[in-house]
């Protein structure tokens, strides 16, 4: 059986972007307590510029 856990980044042409360093962390903190990347999957909002990036862990249980 598994568990499931998705958190969302948001990114648009028109801001400043999303922080890898600042990602990589979330990766790794999950990583620690025992998640691993599933899915990544960009999702398009309302327009072309703007999108939100989503990033599925999955941990056995």
């Amino acid at each position: 059986m598994y568990d499931y856990k998705v958190i969302t980044l948001k990114n648009s042409y028109f801001e400043e972007g999303i922080d890898p360093i600042k990602v990589e962390q979330a990766i790794n903190k999950y990583a620690r307590l025992g998640w691993r990347i599933k899915m990544i999957e960009q999702i398009p909002i309302s327009n072309k510029e703007n999108s939100e990036t989503m990033i599925l862990f999955e941990r056995e249980i």
